[in-house]
């Protein structure tokens, strides 16, 4: 890991999201298909209210395994950000790319709930 994704990751435990996001960039700078860079650079981004950051977690979800990288949590993360901004059409759009991905998250029919989507409990019986 390099000190720039130590400490993005550590000033974004802390609450700093503006000193987290820089060092995020510096980190991909370098490392430019970083899992965990790239989604905490989107998650950042998104709680700024910024949609961009959606595409990059999205992309993240995309990316190869990593062991220090938990799919169901970043997406399930990400879904309570879309809903907790009122996002609701993005996240009814990101649900149904979870469910193409094979990503179930927890509380998931609460969250269709939420969305008022009952036809997609269907799909995932």
């Amino acid at each position: 890991m390099s000190n720039f994704l130590e400490l993005a990751l550590i000033a974004h435990q802390k609450g700093d999201l503006a000193e987290a996001a820089q060092l995020y960039k510096l980190h991909l700078g370098q490392a430019p298909r970083d899992v965990r860079a790239t989604y905490g650079l989107g998650a950042i981004s998104l709680l700024g209210g910024s949609l961009e950051g959606l595409g990059l977690i999205k992309e993240s979800l995309l990316m190869p395994s990593d062991p220090n990288f938990d799919r169901v949590l970043a997406a399930d993360s990400a879904l309570a950000t879309l809903l907790s901004r009122q996002y609701r059409e993005h996240a009814r759009l990101f649900l149904e790319e979870l469910i193409g991905l094979g990503i179930q998250v927890p509380d998931f029919e609460a969250k269709l709930n939420a969305l008022r989507i009952p036809a997609y409990l269907d799909v995932m019986a």
